[in-house]
């Protein structure tokens, strides 16, 4: 599995969520029909998407058929999103952004 970004806010009032990714291949995302989130340490559960929108350099807005309202979008904000086919997209190295730690 590789992590391909966390979950960064809710949107609108549907359940939509707006996930912050480090993906280099994005024209791919809309290829992808499940994402695991991290609900616990270390427990990957599957989310099945309905819809991948609003796709941009840093961040996409999903709507996932499991979650229908705002505040169960809520409950995921800061939880990481996993991709279970490694091969599928790119992402950055880690290293590539360390410089980035503790900037001001």
């Amino acid at each position: 599995m590789k992590q391909i970004g966390k979950i960064a806010a809710a949107h609108g009032v549907n359940g939509d969520i707006t996930i912050a990714h480090y993906i280099t291949n994005t024209n791919k995302i809309k290829d992808i029909d499940v994402l695991m989130i991290e609900v616990w340490s270390n427990s990957f559960i599957p989310f099945f998407i309905e819809e991948i929108d609003s796709i941009t350099h840093d961040s996409f807005l999903v709507k996932f058929e499991e979650i229908n309202s705002r505040e169960e979008a809520k409950k995921f904000i800061n939880k990481n999103v996993y991709l279970y086919d490694e091969n599928l997209l790119q992402t950055h190295s880690q290293s590539e952004w360390e410089y980035l730690i503790h900037f001001t």
